[in-house]
């Protein structure tokens, strides 16, 4: 693998393709769901397929689930390094050494989620006590505390993740070095009898 590149240039790379693709999937979204239902009537059928008619509402519904895996894929894509990158960033301004792969660092994820459902917990009814805020406020706190606590979610199982798959991988060398010395033995004791 090459060197690991910024979040800046990341972002100047993939941020207009994610974009690209988002406005590519809405003009096959809008001409398929929109457009081509003026010209062809979704009722009309095509052909029967085992007892089945086949309209051109299904093939269009077809249609439309094919689109949205393609364009999905690619978008989904970009929008995973840009998250990885980005929650590498906010989890190492948290204090959270960046390359550090330990349960440590699942742990501090885990101290950040419990500190803000408990900040969340605590500030809420404080706001809706205090200030004479709208509804929608409240739920705006409500869905930043929630991401936030996502993120760390998000961190806490991706380090875990790695510290099972670094695991299961020490444990397959483990494993592999005893069945070569179980192969070496039984050649050993080949060549013996055959001398």
């Amino acid at each position: 693998m090459g060197e690991e590149r910024p979040l800046s240039e990341e972002i100047k790379e993939r941020f207009p393709t994610i974009i690209g693709n988002v406005i590519k999937l809405a003009v096959a979204f809008i001409i398929i769901n929109n457009v081509i239902p003026v010209i062809i009537p979704t009722k009309t059928q095509i052909f029967n397929l085992f007892n089945m008619n086949v309209t051109v509402g299904l093939v269009l519904n077809l249609l439309s689930f094919l689109v949205i895996i393609y364009y999905a894929y690619y978008i989904l894509r970009d929008v995973k390094v840009l998250m990885d990158k980005s929650v590498s960033l906010l989890v190492r301004k948290f204090g959270i050494a960046e390359r550090e792969v330990s349960l440590r660092r699942a742990g501090l994820d885990v101290i950040w989620i419990i500190a803000l459902i408990l900040i969340h917990a605590a500030v809420i009814p404080l706001v809706n006590t205090l200030i004479t805020s709208p509804p929608w406020f409240s739920s705006a706190l409500t869905l930043i505390f929630t991401g936030i606590a996502l993120i760390f979610l998000y961190d806490c199982a991706k380090t875990l993740y790695t510290l099972v798959k670094i695991k299961i991988s020490s444990l397959a060398e483990i494993l592999a070095k005893i069945v070569e010395r179980s192969e070496k033995k039984i050649e050993e004791s080949k060549m013996q009898k055959s001398t």
